[in-house]
């Protein structure tokens, strides 16, 4: 893969985390394609303006700060459609009123395709697994 793909690949996955916990809706959903999947495993939505919607709901049942850390990206050589498949393991903290510090919300993996459009690199698939959680 062209370095400076693999570079606005990264950009992408970037601007995911900054445009997510920033509440950001328009610039976030912006980061899709039109007909893009996205959301957890087993409760996704398709299309760029359902994106937006799901991701500015949050905001309004849960406007708790957060925060998206990714790391461990791994991406294939492109596909004969020249989409990037790949995969990038994350971990989200949450700081509620009345906390003392940041506490971890969750960890799991994102299932990713990017691919090039006219205005980029954007997702066109990017669903997260949660890691099961242990129960005490």
């Amino acid at each position: 893969m062209d370095p400076a793909d693999r570079q606005a690949i990264h950009d992408l996955i970037t601007d995911y985390c900054y445009t997510f916990d920033g509440a950001d809706h328009d610039t976030f959903a912006a980061l899709f394609s039109e007909d893009a999947v996205f959301g957890r495993a087993g409760s996704e939505v398709r299309g760029r303006e359902a994106i937006r919607e799901l991701v500015a709901n949050r905001w309004v049942e849960e406007p708790t700060p957060r925060r998206h850390m990714v790391s461990n990206i791994r991406l294939q050589e492109p596909d004969a459609d020249g989409s990037v498949r790949g995969k990038a393991m994350f971990l989200v903290t949450i700081a509620t009123t009345g906390e003392s510090r940041a506490r971890i919300l969750a960890t799991g993996w994102y299932d990713d395709v990017y691919v090039r459009t006219a205005e980029g690199w954007k997702f066109r698939y990017r669903v997260n697994h949660v890691d099961p959680r242990a129960r005490a």
